[in-house]
């Protein structure tokens, strides 16, 4: 019906006879039932938003284990998420549907509740449309609260509980509206690549390392984790991206001995380098023999220290490439139980040298020991 003052504000509504049931003019409804309807709409919007929600932000991987265990409501959820974008469309058409309904319903029934007190203050000219704006505000106001900020916090405060909660409703409210649903989504999904962005049904929860070394910062801000703790974290984090060539002592500070050098020699370098390790080479660093240790000069009686020479007390050195990846670097290390590494260019020739204490300090820090007062290995920096 249009309603007007003087012509100068009319409002057009589709009509309802509230309260008068025999009328054949339009649709009649009490407004009782109205408001029941309102509540129900309400409900029904917030239950389509908590849906979602809690979809969207549920634990997957512990919802899996859950499924996995057994646990019915678990499996239904996983179901749901697996194929996500359907059944966030199927979310999307339930709001949609309740809000066209509660704007139908809502409006004109809070209209008329207050109709009344508005012809007492302003006259039946002004009464409609002002109680119209009226009902038109708090309706809004109680559908966003109630209908869709409070369930939202709910879901993602609590996802995985809520996500069982609802899941087997909303499955079977996703198999009844299933043909709407199904053209909706494909519908949006030709458009979506139409754009040039292929949709996904599955979110990927996979964390990448930034978003890990993120939350561990975070969590040291905030105190949850002590600083300690986080540097050893952070470290581990970066510690897969870490080449041998970023550890490695260079070459340019490297002390080798020559093949033909003796027991002596070896000793009388370590006393005056305060290194322990030392790379036996013939010519020059690109010819790597093998690796001599001052303990093992120890075990030659002093007398036949300067006729011994040192390429009978070294032990052999493996080489990999200074591209190689920490981790790499590492097995190879434990499997040929070689606790150093040469580390070559692509062109075989020696880049610098590696040690399991160099690669062990880019997590726990600088490594020193009882030794370290009268030693330094030759691969600390």
């Amino acid at each position: 019906m249009c309603v007007g003052n003087d012509q100068r504000f009319i409002f057009c509504v589709k009509e309802l006879q509230w309260g008068n049931m025999g009328n054949s003019e339009g649709v009649s409804i009490s407004t009782e039932a109205g408001l029941v309807l309102i509540a129900v709409m309400v409900i029904a919007t917030a239950f389509f938003v908590a849906a979602e929600f809690a979809l969207v932000a549920s634990n997957r991987k512990k919802i899996e284990e859950e499924a996995s265990d057994g646990v019915r409501s678990s499996q239904v959820v996983l179901g749901l998420i697996k194929n996500l974008s359907y059944h966030l469309t199927g979310a999307q058409l339930g709001i949609t549907i309740t809000a066209v309904v509660l704007g139908f319903i809502a409006e004109p029934t809070i209209a008329k509740l207050i109709e009344q007190p508005f012809i007492d203050l302003f006259g039946s000219g002004l009464a409609q449309p002002l109680s119209l704006v009226v009902a038109i505000s708090l309706v809004t106001f109680l559908t966003m609260v109630l209908g869709e900020l409070v369930p939202k916090n709910i879901a993602i405060a609590k996802p995985n509980r809520m996500a069982r909660v609802l899941a087997k409703p909303f499955k079977i409210y996703s198999f009844l509206a299933k043909p709407i649903i199904y053209i909706s989504d494909g519908t949006a999904n030709k458009l979506t690549r139409s754009l040039g962005v292929e949709p996904t049904e599955e979110l990927d929860h996979t964390p990448s390392i930034e978003d890990l070394d993120l939350a561990i910062k975070v969590s040291g801000e905030e105190g949850t984790l002590a600083q300690r703790k986080v540097d050893l974290l952070s470290k581990s984090m970066k510690f897969a991206s870490r080449q041998a060539n970023d550890v490695m002592t260079p070459r340019v500070s490297l002390h080798s001995l020559q093949a033909e050098s003796s027991i002596d020699d070896l000793i009388a370098l370590s006393l005056e380098t305060g290194h322990s390790r030392f790379p036996v080479t013939l010519g020059d660093l690109d010819n790597v023999l093998g690796v001599a240790h001052v303990k093992s000069a120890l075990s030659v009686k002093p007398q036949h220290r300067s006729q011994i020479r040192v390429t009978e007390v070294m032990s052999d050195v493996i080489a990999v490439p200074e591209t190689r990846n920490l981790v790499s670097v590492m097995a190879d290390m434990r499997k040929e139980r070689k606790p150093i590494a040469i580390v070559v260019d692509e062109h075989g020739g020696t880049e610098g040298l590696v040690s399991v204490e160099d690669i062990l300090e880019e997590i726990v820090g600088e490594i020193e020991d009882e030794y370290d007062a009268i030693e330094q290995p030759l691969e600390t920096k």
